[in-house]
């Protein structure tokens, strides 16, 4: 079940892409930082209108639903509007701490599913490493079984 943001028409995740998933974010952060700019120049070298706080908010909270959809954390997100997209980390905390008001039972789920994802990675990393142990456990004993 999709959570639904609120003013918005879309589902908060589901969107699947053919493309490379970073890659995409990347060329979504970068034209959507061209809107971002105190005034925006159009073809023609007129400058159009500061874009208005609304239509901000609502262009963070679609760059936030781009990086859940990617699996990032709050401070994944963060940290790439930020270096991207030129948002400040305020402001994306603050929208982000709204969508979670909004929509609780999804974010719940999604953190739910981050921290499983984290006990996975350690798990495996715990695997990898009792391998590799084994494997030079494993060689050292050949070592003195050729002697």
């Amino acid at each position: 079940m999709a959570t639904r943001c609120p003013r918005d028409r879309g589902p908060l995740t589901g969107i699947a892409f053919k493309i490379d998933s970073r890659s995409w974010l990347s060329l979504s952060l970068l034209a959507v930082s061209q809107l971002t700019k105190r005034s925006i120049t159009t073809a023609k070298g007129k400058k159009m209108a500061e874009p208005s706080s609304a239509s901000y908010i609502r262009m963070v909270q679609h760059l936030i639903e781009q990086c859940l959809v990617f699996h990032m954390n709050q401070e994944e997100c963060i940290e790439a509007l930020s270096k991207h997209a030129n948002i400040k980390p305020v402001i994306t905390s603050i929208v982000w701490k709204e969508l979670e008001k909004e929509n609780k039972e999804f974010f719940q789920a999604y953190k739910k599913e981050q921290e499983e994802k984290v006990l996975e990675m350690a798990a495996e990393e715990r695997t990898q490493k009792m391998l590799a142990e084994a494997a030079a456990a494993a060689a050292k004993d050949s070592d003195k079984d050729d002697e």
